[in-house]
């Protein structure tokens, strides 16, 4: 949300970015939580997509754009 907050509605409006995901730039593929505790108002968003079809080497994954 930080990073859209200096954005004005124009810029949003018809951007596709008022339903976007904050970035969160991190080393890692991990996110530590502590035993007990609970993720809260968490947002996940996929960077890419991939289309499953197969070939005659067997499966493959293509990216794609929605």
């Amino acid at each position: 949300a930080e990073q859209f907050s200096q954005l004005t509605y124009n810029q949003v409006r018809g951007s596709g970015l008022a339903n976007r995901c904050p970035t969160v730039e991190s080393n890692g593929s991990e996110v530590p939580v502590k035993s007990g505790s609970r993720l809260i108002n968490v947002c996940f968003e996929p960077k890419s997509f991939a289309v499953e079809f197969e070939t005659d080497k067997g499966k493959e994954f293509a990216t794609t754009k929605l």
